[in-house]
C-alpha cells in the first residue's frame, strides 16, 4: 500500500489487487477505523475527508465473496500540507 498527499484534503491510497478469484471488495482503513469498501475492480481509492496539517495511517484488508477480510496490509503512511 502506498499513500500520498493530493493537495491539503486529499489523499491517494493505491495498493497490489490482489490475485484471488473470490475478491468481493476491499476494506480501506484510515487510523484504524474503516473509512471505504471499494469494488474488487479497483486497486486504488482517493480520501477526500482527510484535514489540512495531519498524519494519516492506511492499512487495507481483501475481503473474499463470503465477507471474510484477508490479514492487514503493510501500513502506508501520509501528511497533508497546509491549504494555500
Amino acid at each position: 500500500v502506498t499513500a500520498s498527499p493530493m493537495g491539503c484534503s486529499q489523499i491517494s491510497i493505491k495498493w497490489s489487487p490482489s490475485a484471488s478469484s473470490n475478491l468481493s471488495y476491499y476494506y480501506v482503513y484510515r487510523n484504524g477505523m474503516k473509512i471505504m469498501s471499494v469494488p474488487a475492480t479497483s486497486a486504488s481509492y482517493v480520501d477526500s475527508s482527510a484535514s489540512p496539517l495531519n498524519n494519516y495511517s492506511y492499512n487495507v484488508y481483501a475481503v473474499d465473496v463470503y465477507g471474510n477480510p484477508s490479514i492487514s496490509s503493510n501500513t502506508a503512511s501520509a501528511a497533508t500540507p497546509a491549504c494555500l
